[in-house]
């Protein structure tokens, strides 16, 4: 005896189809998981990087307010700088002094020394003979101290030795004592030395 199945037959797409809507459901439902992960990590990664940029421009600003200079630290700053321009705009009168009379032939004096602007220096010299005067102004020139040298004057000057001097004018010399009265010539030279310039700042004459 045949059996009889009278339950109505299954349509094929609704075999398949519902369980590939499920996988399908399924699938979707991994990757939304799957991307809501990713978005919080990345959130979290993101959060932390502000964290630590944060953190960082904190302690830049920190160290800038460290560095900082208080204005009493920046008034002392001022008048050391202030200091170090008038030091650097000195004229050093004693290496000038050194430089006028370190040449001085040994035959030979100054009489006078000076400056009226504190520029320019005149001095007079007092030399046993003419060729001294020329040395001098050479030796002058060399030291590079003065640009420019100038003779202004030469004269020449006569006196009388009286008998049994030992020196001509102020000047010792080693000759023997003369017996009689005796001519002596000297020549006494003006000369302008030049200084050199320093910006910005106004001589004061020594």
């Amino acid at each position: 005896m045949n059996s009889i199945n009278l339950l109505p037959k299954v349509k094929p797409i609704d075999r398949y189809f519902i369980p590939l809507l499920i996988l399908i459901i399924a699938a979707t439902a991994a990757v939304a998981l799957v991307f809501v992960y990713w978005t919080l990590q990345t959130g979290q990664k993101t959060s932390d990087e502000r964290g630590h940029v944060a953190q960082l421009e904190q302690r830049i600003a920190e160290l800038r307010t460290l560095l900082k200079v208080d204005p009493t630290t920046q008034a002392y700053l001022s008048l050391e700088a202030e200091v170090n321009k008038l030091l650097a705009g000195r004229r050093d009168w004693q290496q000038i002094l050194n430089g006028v009379t370190g040449p001085l032939p040994i035959t030979s004096r100054l009489l006078r020394f000076g400056s009226d602007d504190g520029e320019n220096i005149k001095i007079t010299l007092e030399a046993n003979q003419m060729n001294d005067v020329a040395q001098y102004v050479s030796l002058l020139e060399s030291t590079q101290l003065f640009p420019v040298v100038t003779v202004i004057s030469v004269k020449q000057k006569s006196f009388s030795r009286p008998a049994g001097s030992a020196s001509i004018g102020s000047f010792p010399v080693t000759t023997p004592l003369i017996s009689s009265n005796e001519v002596v010539i000297l020549y006494e030279a003006e000369i302008q030395l030049k200084l050199k310039t320093i910006p910005g700042e106004k001589q004061v004459a020594p």
